[in-house]
């Protein structure tokens, strides 16, 4: 069909599942009523169309029938028996490849599922398509603007850390949370850090002894330096040196000194 042959606005109904009657004067049948009732109160949006070609270009397309999720996620309303170029002008020159993937399907192309950025609305949607019929399609979508401004929103903030971690001329360390394991895939980390609640109850709990020697084995796997904070007694002391952690900090060695005392406790105890 060609666009010329469909310029008046339409009200077709959306698809109707298979009816066990061919009399199309018949009341909706209980089947029928129930798919109606779905689509209608479904939480996606939902909208039926009628693909229209130049040729075999795509070029524009009617809403035939759409459920009210749609309008609540688009904010779009009277919609059905309307080109999209007039609900949204501009939006072939803005996003042609939504026409493309549109017109694909509804000529007999499988089903897609796909995200775009619709920029005339400028929002991101999770859309998936088929086509009941010839040259008309089913997009079923969800609004997933705010899901994309939070991942684009993770992805700098992990792009500025490498920066940081990058230009740092001193060592980074990283300490505390299995979420910090994650760093040491993406960042050129020097030095790990064992946090003191581990180190407080050792020798005594078995799996503090067990993970501070599985993060030294890890520290020394990768070709890092280990420290240990919080030492406060000799056995804990001995226990670090027998495993080859490179670094410890804790009471044991010293007390908190101010930053000017700092020097004369660094020449006393080389």
């Amino acid at each position: 069909m060609s666009i010329e042959d469909s310029t008046a606005p339409t009200h077709e109904a959306r698809p109707r599942p298979p009816s066990s009657t061919s009399d199309a004067n018949s009341a909706p049948s209980e089947s029928e009523q129930l798919y109606t009732s779905l689509f209608d109160h479904m939480l996606n949006g939902l909208a039926y169309c009628r693909m229209l070609y130049e040729g075999d270009r795509p070029v524009d397309f009617i809403y035939l029938s759409v459920n009210q999720a749609f309008g609540a996620q688009t904010g779009l309303q009277d919609v059905v028996g309307h080109r999209v170029s007039e609900v949204i002008p501009g939006i072939r020159e803005a996003d042609p490849e939504l026409f493309e993937i549109y017109g694909r399907v509804a000529r007999g192309g499988p089903p897609e599922t796909f995200e775009t950025y619709v920029e005339a609305l400028q929002m991101w949607f999770e859309i998936s398509i088929y086509s009941p019929k010839p040259e008309h399609f089913v997009a079923v979508f969800d609004v997933i603007t705010e899901r994309k401004l939070a991942e684009m929103a993770l992805r700098s903030s992990e792009e500025r850390f490498a920066t940081v971690f990058q230009a740092s001329p001193v060592g980074i360390v990283i300490s505390k949370g299995y979420s910090s394991l994650a760093y040491l895939r993406r960042f050129p980390i020097d030095t790990l850090k064992i946090d003191q609640s581990f180190m407080r109850d050792i020798p005594h709990d078995e799996s503090a002894i067990e993970i501070t020697k599985t993060i030294i084995a890890l520290g020394q796997n990768l070709h890092m330096q280990v420290l240990a904070e919080g030492v406060e007694t000799e056995a804990q002391f001995r226990f670090l040196k027998s495993l080859s952690c490179n670094l410890s900090q804790g009471n044991l060695h010293s007390r908190p000194v101010v930053a000017a005392a700092l020097a004369d406790f660094l020449a006393n105890n080389r």
